[in-house]
This record gives C-alpha cells, structure tokens and sequence, in this order.
C-alpha cells in the first residue's frame, strides 16, 4: 500500500486510464478524500496516462485496429504523438462579468493532426481568475478515429512489342492510419487496346499489396497503339471499392532477315569477262513497320553492281535482285568484295544468314590467265674492282590470275666472277610482285672483264580463252646486263686501333697495314690528310709499291697534348683512280698503370695477412714503375720498384700485421703506384683489413677493474670510508661506461660520493681508448644504517650493454657508535662545552674539600654518637646483607657468536683466536673494535 492515501488513490486512478482507457474524472468512489483532491488527482492521471505517455502501447489500443491482408505492413503514423502539433484554441479566450452562481458556456475549437494515429487524446482545460486568486481545470478526451487509405503504383520494365508478352507490377501502399486489407475484385480486371490479360497473380513475402498481372501484346498492334488496364480493389477495412486504370504503350521494332544466294554459299562467285551475273537475295520483315531495302557494294575496277529498293511490308518476305556486269579485260582476277543491305528506318536490326551482321563477304571469281612481267629495279650495269661485290634487284610482277611459279637463269660468267641468286624459284600470287636480289663478286686477282650476260625468268603459261592460243605451257622473260671488271691496283689500308693515346714528350707508335686489293701491281702514296693543330705526326714510309695481294707494315708516330681526329690515307699513284684510309682519335695519353689490390676487403684473423698489388702497363713500350703503400697498420711491400713489359702485368705481395696499439675496426691499406718517366701520374687503389675486436677467455670484456684501496670496509658513524678504484682498457677497441654500486644498503642509508681523478667529476663514467685508465674515488657515508655487515657490488658496466665486469662481493660494516657529546646542557638553554665543564667540576671538588676539613676541625663529635652511629650502621650492612642473599641470582644475558664482555681489567679475549687485546679506553658497550691478531671484527656488550 502507499504511504499516503492520497499517493494510492492516484495511483488507483492511473491503473483503471491504463486499462480501459476512459476517463477518470467525475468518477464516483467512496474513498475518503476533499471532494477538491480527489477531482485534482482524476485530472494528474488522465495527464499522466493520455497526454505525457503517448509514445507507450495500452491495452485499450491494440484493439483498435482490424488485421491486414496479402501480408501488407500497417503504417505507423507518429503524428499527433507531440502536443505541439495540436491545435487547440477558445473562441474567445474571456468571460467578462460572469456573476456569483452563473454558468455560461465558451466555445472550444480542436484541429487534430493529419496522419494522427488513431486513439484517445486527453486535453487540459484551465480557467483562472484574472485576479489571480485562484484557478482550475478539467481534462478533455478526444477519441480519434483510425483511416484506412492506400496508394497505388504499376511499374513494368518490358519493351512492350507487337507479339510478345510480360509482366505488369501492381503495388499498394497503406498511407491511412489505421491499416488496409485490400484485395481484387472477382471478375473486375478487363482490358481496352491491343493487349490481353493472360494471368493474375499476388506477389507473397513483399512489404505491401503487389499483384502481378501477365499482358500478351496482339501481333497486328503497331507501334503507339495502347491498351488500358483496368480493375476494382476492395478494402476490407472501409469496407470500399476503389476503382484503377493503367495504360501501356505498344513500342518499335525494326528488324530484317537476308538470305543470300544459294550460290554464293557453295563458292566462289564465277564472273566470266564480258558477261552478267544475276543474284537473287531474299528479304523478311519481322518488324513492326515497313522497310524499303536497298543494296551497294565497294567500287570494284570495271565492275557495275545494278539493284533496285525492295518494298518489304512487315511480316512479309519479298527478293531483291542484284546483276554483276564485268567489262573484258586481263586486270580481273578472283578477289572478295563486301556487299551491304541497308533500310530506310534508322536503327533496323539485320540478320544476314543467321549472323548479326548487315554485311555479306562474296568471293568474285573470274576465268583465269597467265602473265609476268620482270624489270631491273637499280639498272642494268654491274662495274665491280677486283676483290668487291654487288648486288642487282629485278621485279617480277605476276600479271595473271592465279599463281605463277619462276625459276631464275643465268648465262655462264667469265672466270673470276661468280653470281649468287638468293634464291633460284619462287611463286608469285595473282596481282603481286616478287624482288630478287642476285650477288656479284669479282675475285681479288680477276683480270679485265667487259661482257653482257642473259638473266632469264621462265614461268608457266596456261592457254585460255583470253590467251594466244599457242597451246605453250611456258614462257621466258629474258633481260640482258652489262658486266665490267676494271684493271687497277687498289690500296688497302687498316689499323687493329681507332684510338691514339698522346702524351706532350714522348713518341706514340700505331701499325698500319697497306695492302694492294687490285689486279695489278699498283704504287701508292700515303700521307696524313686530317690531324690536329699542335700535334707531331710521321709516317715511316710516304711511297709503296705492291704487287697483287702484297702487303706492307707502316708506323705512324704521334707526339703532342692536342686532341682531334688523324685521317691516314693511301691513293693510287697510277692507273684508275682509288683511295683508302684509316682514321684515329687523338685521345689524352698517360704512363699511368693500372692499379689492383686484392682482395678489396679481409679480416685480419692471422697475425700477418697477405695482398696482392697488379699493376699493368697499358702503354706499348716497357716502364719502370715505383710503389708505396700507406696505412695505420704495419704493411711493407715485396718490391717497391718494378720494369713492366708493354702491355703487360705483373704482381707484388704486401704483408700487413696489427702494431700492439691498433684499434679494432677497418683499416685502410692504399697503394700508389707511378711512373718513374713521369712521377706527377700516380695511380691509387685501396683495400680495406678489418681488425676484429679482442676478447677475454669465453668472450670476455678486456677491461679491467682493480679495487687499490678498499678504505678499511668499516664505515663509522659520523664519518666516511673511501675506496680507491682503477678502470683499464686492456683491449683493441674504445670502452665506455660508467661504474655502478650496487647492495641492500644503497637505497636504504648509505650514502655514496664518486670522484673522477684528476677532472673531479662526481660522475663515475669512463670512455677508455686501448690501453688508457681512469681512477675513481668512492666515499661512503651511513645515514641511518643498523649496525651490521652488508654486502656490496662494484661493477663496470659498458654503454649500449656491450658487457660488464664485476669485482667479488665487498663485506662493508657499519658501526652505529653513538658520538660521544660536545658539551653539557644547563636549565634554562644553557650550554657548556667539554673543558669549561671539566674547569668548573674540579673547582667544585677542590671547594668541597676545603668545606669537609673546616667541618671536621671544627665540629667535636661525642663518643656516644659516635658509637651510636656505628651501631646504627652496622645495622643497616647485616640488613642489607641479609636483603641480598634472600634475593634472586641475576643471570646475564648469553653471548652471541663473535660477542664479548669487557674484563675488570679493560680487556676481552677474541672469540675468533683467543687472543686477549686491550679493548679502546673511553668508549662504553656496546661497541665494536677489529682483533689486531686476526682481524676480525668484535662486538664488545655489557
């Protein structure tokens, strides 16, 4: 129950909205509650459940509606869910002079939203004094009624033709708020035009009504005729009958069938010369329109193509005739040609014998003949000089129709010439051309030739009706060409080189070779035609005289700096006019050697590696040479000087071994070598020896940390331990690093200050080259340590975590002895100091002295007290005796391992060798002190 009876009595209220979804206010209870409360709470609850809950499903609601059909999706309307898209307005919002107990009525205008879901809608209605004094209000409900409205749609994607058939889609979609049922009236369907229903059926699982209704289109419809689809949907709902309509157009097609000629499937189209050719072609129209048809034809030489436009109605099928007219000529031969079809409707579709094509390939076939035609393509002449070649081209052109097989002829040469066709018999096609090439070569001892020679082209030659009429099978071309050999000696000069090295001082030699390439004997005059300015040039021999096929050597000499090109050349003296020459480049010279170490790159695994200097001579005359070689290791050379032969290599050993103070990594060895003539010229080459880095056994770091002075070990309080430490590079590479305490105690009181002797640096960091050293001074402070031993670790540990190197684990003990105090403290913040204390102490006892005697010199005692007093203290010794005895033995505490008890003499016996020392005066247990027998440290307690 709830706490209140008013918190129950509205909610009470709110169930009873929820459930039956009328209103509350104005309902009779007997609920116990001002009249004014229970009316104030109807209203909340009507609020509550039917103006702020709208977007929430009661009870009541989910029976408003009536169920869908053909699967069809109820729309969900959202409007009217927000209060602001109510309209809700008084007609006049004021009652003026409205007396005590009168009652007038106000008009109340509501526009309920479009597309609102239907259902109840509660209002709140206030009057309030325009005084200000008080107020109230009252809920209206207004019950909406649902709509059951649908839209309708046809989309088809067929190309509606004359003939065929398809499928239009029917959709309709729920636009009410209230949901549709809708379905097709029995028997409404009809159609109006050129198409017929064939089948109707409901398209299931779609998110609205979709029917699908099959069309077949009549085959005599033309294009732009219509059909009208007309039908009733009944709503269930409304229980309404809307009536729909839907028209299609009927569209174009274009599309014609050829049927060639039979006999141009068979083969060839055969033309005789002369005569007319007719074709017949048949044509069908399986368009929807007429066509005219037409037919053309590529232009053909002395072909006329002749053909008329061909009326084709749809459906039908008519011929087309075509005549071929060729003229009498021996240019025809079999050849394909294309004929086209075309129509006068842009877009026609044409199917030339079951293909996809408005073209026809036809092959034209004449009767056939026989004809060649050959012609010099370069002339008829041949002059050749002793020892040269040709060549002469001929055309041969096959005038026939058919292919024509020819074999080339010669007459026999004179001596000393031969001729080479590149090929004896070949074949021509109809209308091509063949080119044949035939070699002339006139030996290099031929003597003077001037003749004529026959070139004969046979070929065959069928007899027809345009030919002879000879009955010869066979016939010959023939061509007659003129061959000469001159008489002539013929220089021939040539080098093994094209470029000349020049150096300013000294001479360059190349070889020439002059020989006579003639038929006779023949003198020669040989000179320098081109060289640069600036340069010295000679020839050995300027006039030669050889015989046929003699030859002779000859030295060109070069001197100089300047570049350019050298023309060497030989002509004939007498007889037919003939030259020859060489030509060179004048190129910087050097009496530099080529300079090779190898190997390039080595590792230096033994104590002494070997390299292998070559230095090559590229000049033509033998050179001394000098070498040197530099490098950080210790390398020597087998020879340092050399004589190297002309073009020619030779080889020199280097030995290289590591000096003591090497340091690991690449080393490079360079080697120069240069010209004794000309020492300016030096060629370099280098090769680089890897010095591995040096290890320890198993790999260890060669660097070296010794512990100098270890201070004692024993860290006092109050003071500090310094340790004396040394850091050594006993390797071949650079080390650095930093040392690194480490322990228990580092972090828990033990304070560490390093030094770097001599720069001071309180930064223990070493960079170490082979052989260098460093000192570190190491001070240890306790701040706050327990007194005991703790073990500590110095370690040298290298940048990058190449390594390290650890000493053995150092015992360091603390002592926690108290320091002994400064002074005294007086009352009130006064402070003494140790000797002022002492000076004031030993005048207090001098003081009491001089007080004691004056007191018993002065002061006579009695027997009696005197006796008295001595009994009296005996007394107190036996009672004090007896107090002792009665009491309890005090047992001292058992001594630890390495612990000792002072004797009454100030001295202990060591627990470690038995040796009694002296123990330090002024100190109190407990404390601790080395044995100077055995060194060991003792504990001293009380």
């Amino acid at each position: 129950s709830h706490p209140s009876l008013a918190g129950s009595y509205l909610a009470a209220l709110v169930i009873t909205a929820t459930i039956s979804g009328q209103t509350t206010v104005g309902s009779n209870d007997s609920v116990s509650l001002p009249a004014a409360l229970k009316l104030e709470l109807q209203q909340a609850a009507d609020a509550t459940v039917f103006n702020e809950t709208s977007h929430l499903s009661y009870p009541w609601e989910s029976g408003s509606g009536s169920g869908t059909s053909m699967g069809m999706a109820r729309n969900t309307p959202s409007t009217g869910l927000d209060a602001s898209s109510w309209a809700v307005q008084w007609t006049d919002p004021v009652v003026r002079n409205l007396s005590s107990g009168s009652t007038t009525i106000i008009d109340l205008h509501v526009e309920v939203p479009q597309n609102a879901a239907p259902g109840a809608y509660g209002l709140r209605l206030y009057a309030a004094s325009t005084f200000g004094n008080f107020s109230v209000s009252t809920v209206l409900v207004i019950d909406v009624n649902g709509t059951h409205l649908f839209e309708s749609s046809f989309t088809s994607e067929q190309a509606w033709l004359p003939g065929g058939s398809g499928n239009l889609t029917m959709t309709l979609t729920d636009v009410g708020t209230d949901g549709v049922s809708p379905s097709i009236a029995p028997g409404s369907i009809s159609t109006v035009g050129a198409c017929l229903v064939d089948s109707i059926t409901s398209v299931d699982g779609a998110s609205e009504s979709t029917w699908s209704i099959g069309l077949d289109i009549l085959s005599q419809s033309h294009v732009g005729d219509s059909c009208t689809i007309s039908l009733d949907v009944h709503e269930s709902e409304s229980d309404a009958t809307y009536p729909l309509a839907h028209t299609i157009v009927v569209n174009e097609s274009l599309s014609l069938v050829v049927q060639v000629d039979s006999a141009l499937t068979q083969g060839p189209v055969q033309l005789p010369s002369g005569a007319v050719t007719l074709q017949t072609h048949l044509l069908t129209n399986n368009g929807t329109e007429d066509l005219n048809v037409s037919f053309s034809a590529p232009t053909m030489p002395e072909i006329s193509f002749t053909s008329d436009t061909v009326h084709v109605p749809r459906g039908m099928t008519r011929p087309v005739h075509v005549e071929f007219d060729s003229v009498q000529s021996l240019s025809l031969h079999s050849e394909w040609f294309v004929p086209v079809f075309s129509t006068d409707r842009l877009g026609t579709s044409i199917t030339i014998d079951n293909a996809g094509n408005s073209n026809a390939s036809v092959n034209v076939e004449y009767p056939y003949w026989t004809d060649i035609s050959a012609s010099a393509i370069n002339g008829t002449l041949v002059s050749l000089d002793p020892g040269e070649s040709t060549t002469l081209s001929f055309e041969v052109q096959n005038l026939g129709t058919v292919a024509n097989m020819v074999d080339f002829m010669t007459s026999t040469p004179p001596p000393g010439v031969t001729i080479t066709p590149m090929i004896d018999a070949f074949s021509v096609a109809p209308g091509s051309t063949h080119a044949l090439h035939v070699l002339f070569e006139a030996d290099v001892d031929s003597s003077s030739i001037d003749t004529s020679l026959d070139f004969d082209f046979q070929h065959q030659d069928a007899a027809d009706s345009t030919d002879d009429a000879t009955g010869d099978t066979s016939a010959t071309d023939r061509l007659s060409v003129s061959l000469i050999v001159n008489s002539r000696g013929k220089p021939l000069i040539a080098s093994g080189v094209s470029e000349i090295p020049v150096v300013a001082d000294l001479w360059t030699t190349v070889e020439l070779t002059l020989a006579n390439g003639g038929n006779a004997q023949g003198v020669f005059e040989v000179s320098i035609t081109q060289s640069p300015n600036g340069l010295q040039t000679e020839l050995s021999q300027s006039i030669v005289t050889l015989g046929v096929g003699e030859s002779t050597e000859i030295e060109l000499r070069v001197k100089g700096s300047a570049l350019g090109t050298i023309v060497v050349a030989a002509a004939s003296s007498t007889g037919p006019e003939y030259s020859s020459s060489a030509s060179f480049e004048a190129i910087s010279g050097s009496l530099a050697a080529t300079l090779t170490v190898t190997p390039s790159s080595l590792v230096m695994d033994d104590e002494v590696e070997s390299l292998s200097a070559i230095v090559f001579n590229p000049t033509d005359r033998a050179l001394d040479y000098r070498l040197e070689v530099t490098s950080d290791l210790e390398c020597a050379l087998q020879n340092t000087a050399l004589n190297v032969p002309a073009a020619s290599s030779l080889e020199v050993v280097i030995y290289c071994s590591a000096p003591a103070d090497a340091i690991a990594g690449v080393h490079d060895v360079l080697v120069d070598v240069r010209p004794v003539d000309l020492p300016t010229e030096v060629t370099s080459a280098t090769s680089q020896i890897t010095l591995p880095e040096a290890f320890g056994a198993n790999g260890a770091l060669l660097l070296d940390l010794v512990l100098l002075n270890d201070g004692g070990l024993i860290v006092q309080n109050g003071e500090s331990l310094t340790m004396l430490l040394k850091v050594e590079n006993v390797g071949n590479t650079n080390r650095s690093g930093i040392l690194i305490l480490t322990g228990d105690a580092i972090n828990n009181g033990l304070l560490k200050t390093w030094n770097v002797v001599p720069i001071g640096s309180s930064i223990p960091a070493y960079n170490l080259a082979p052989g260098e050293s460093v000192t570190m001074e190491l001070a240890l402070v306790s701040d706050g340590l327990s007194q005991g031993t703790y073990e500590v670790v110095l370690t040298a540990s290298e940048n990058g975590g190449a390594g390290e190197v650890s000493l053995a684990p150092l015992a360091l003990f603390i002592e926690d002895e108290p320091v002994p105090p400064s002074g005294i403290a007086l009352p009130f913040g006064a402070e003494m100091d140790n000797m002022t204390s002492i000076f004031v102490l030993m005048g207090g006892y001098v003081l009491a002295m001089l007080l004691l005697q004056i007191l018993r010199t002065s002061r006579r005692r009695s027997a009696e007290k005197v006796a008295a007093a001595e009994a009296s203290a005996d007394a107190r010794i036996e009672a004090m005796n007896a107090e002792h005895e009665s009491a309890p033995s005090v047992e001292e505490d058992p001594l630890e391992e390495g612990e000792v008890r002072p004797g009454d003499d100030g001295a202990a016996s060591c627990p470690f060798c038995n040796t009694r020392s002296k123990l330090p005066e002024g100190k109190t247990p407990p404390f601790r002190f080395r044995c100077p027998s055995c060194t060991e440290i003792v504990r001293v307690v009380e």
